[in-house]
């Protein structure tokens, strides 16, 4: 099953998460070369675990013949937010961590609506702990201003 237009295969949209997952938890990897206190820090590397916690579930789902195919928006892109400054803030790569899970959050929603029985279930338990990462990290950033 391929992928054409706004619509992604299920197993397309797998493939993509496991590397959303993957880049997620580099990316809270490269956050701890930072200065952080060390609530942050914790955080940070608990984060960092669960990504890639989710990274190999998702793996366990890739080429199991999932049928079906997910709709998306025109415009939507499969790249995570990144990074721009050089030398960015704490409450720079809170920021982006916090839109990186939204993002995350989003789209595990709405497949989970096209979605039926255990990869529901799997999709919508994801979502559930992006936006716990999201809160999470909102807190922190409020807990550092």
């Amino acid at each position: 099953m391929k992928s054409s237009g706004n619509y992604l295969s299920f197993e397309d949209f797998i493939k993509g998460a496991v590397v959303f997952e993957q880049e997620s938890a580099e990316y809270y990897h490269r956050m701890l070369g930072y200065d952080l206190k060390d609530t942050v820090r914790e955080v940070v590397v608990s984060l960092e675990k669960d990504e890639w916690s989710h990274k190999a579930i998702l793996q366990k789902r890739t080429g199991a013949g999932i049928q079906g195919y997910i709709q998306f928006p025109p415009g939507f892109s499969q790249e995570m937010p990144v990074m721009e400054a050089d030398n960015p803030t704490v409450a720079e790569l809170l920021s982006v961590a916090i839109d990186r899970e939204m993002k995350s959050k989003d789209m595990y929603e709405k497949s989970a609506s096209f979605a039926s029985g255990e990869l529901r279930e799997l999709l919508e338990e994801l979502a559930t702990f992006e936006n716990n990462h999201e809160y999470l990290l909102r807190s922190m950033k409020d807990y550092l201003a």
